[in-house]
């Protein structure tokens, strides 16, 4: 049974991804808030359940909240880190979604998502493009009233890309 571990921040958190995925076993590391630095702090020291076939990494939002703009090699670091702690797993990397905050512009999250893509390519893991997705969506559909977290809508479109490319992965295994 392909195990898959979610890790990020409260967007990870928030989503009861167990129940959307009753054929995989799953573990969920989704801490409110965090960052990726946080995130970073924590994986050494992670207790895994078992063995991953899959880690699907959602952080970054909450740097972009803070301003933080420069956490990109951290995330390599972050990345490079789970590769070795899960040496049989693919890494599949969601960029950050197209939310709406006064203080950042959708340009900000293109140069970040941009960097993010260009990681994806030298760290050889998967990008799990949901800002291109969620982009084609009115707002509403995808986010609650804050703008950052998203509805169950959105959760179901997520996991519908999630399953195409774990789908994918299995074929080409």
């Amino acid at each position: 049974m392909i195990h898959i571990l979610f890790i990020g921040d409260s967007i990870i958190a928030d989503f009861n991804w167990s129940a959307r995925f009753p054929n995989f076993t799953t573990q969920e590391v989704g801490i409110p808030g965090a960052t990726v630095e946080n995130i970073l702090e924590i994986v050494p020291s992670l207790q895994l359940e078992k063995e991953p076939d899959i880690v699907m990494l959602m952080i970054g939002t909450n740097n972009l909240y803070q301003e933080d703009y420069n956490f990109i090699d951290d995330l390599k670091t972050l990345v490079q880190q789970l590769n070795q702690k899960c040496p049989l797993a693919e890494v599949l990397l969601t960029n950050i979604l197209p939310m709406k905050l006064d203080h950042l512009s959708p340009e900000t999250i293109s140069m970040v998502n941009d960097k993010i893509n260009g990681l994806a390519i030298k760290t050889g893991c998967c990008l799990l493009n949901m800002h291109k997705t969620f982009s084609l969506l009115p707002t509403e559909t995808i986010f609650l009233p804050d703008n950052i977290h998203l509805t169950e809508a959105a959760y179901e479109l997520w996991s519908k890309n999630l399953l195409e490319h774990i789908a994918f992965l299995i074929e080409n295994d």
